[in-house]
């Protein structure tokens, strides 16, 4: 008969990690706070940065356009866009994480392994991550998809003179 390998907190455990969360949502609420206050700066003048490198860019639209703000997608604050890029790399990295240990796991019982068994419910438990990691993912790919990737954008594929992006109508990429 299996025993049932479940690790139980004990009360002082539960305590700190309780402790330990709330900590990291604070630190969370202040850095976003201070992202929101010199998100305004930073975007002007990423704006005008962005008008400068367009002119110097051969991918990007005409410099006529890109002056007048056409094909720029600036319709999210940065800060919320920021926010979105370390969820989603942060999802992929522990679904990463969670698919090697599950991996370690599968080679383990494939080879039959004996020395393993005292750890192997560490990458179990690490692997139990992956539905809950695969349903954020999927969840944060309908919120985030245009402010996080650019080629996601349809007017990208326009042709050239309506704003379309260059490098894609010259090796035609797209749909």
């Amino acid at each position: 008969m299996v025993a049932d390998e479940k690790y139980e907190f004990k009360g002082a455990t539960k305590t700190k990690l309780v402790v330990l969360a709330f900590v990291g949502v604070v630190l969370f609420a202040i850095g976003v706070l201070m992202a929101m206050r010199s998100g305004h700066e930073e975007h002007e003048a990423g704006a005008k940065a962005s008008v400068e490198v367009a002119k110097n860019l051969v991918a990007t639209n005409d410099a006529a356009a890109a002056s007048e703000g056409q094909g720029q997608h600036h319709e999210t604050a940065p800060w919320i866009k920021r926010i979105y890029a370390s969820l989603w790399m942060n999802n992929v990295y522990f679904i990463g994480i969670a698919m090697i240990g599950l991996f370690f796991v599968a080679i383990q019982y494939a080879a039959q392994a004996g020395w393993s068994i005292p750890v192997v419910r560490i990458p179990l438990a690490i692997g139990s991550w992956i539905p809950y990691a695969g349903i954020l993912l999927l969840v944060s790919w309908f919120i985030v998809k245009h402010d996080v990737f650019h080629w996601t954008h349809a007017d990208l594929y326009k042709p050239v003179e309506e704003g379309g992006d260059k490098i894609i109508q010259d090796y035609g990429i797209g749909p």
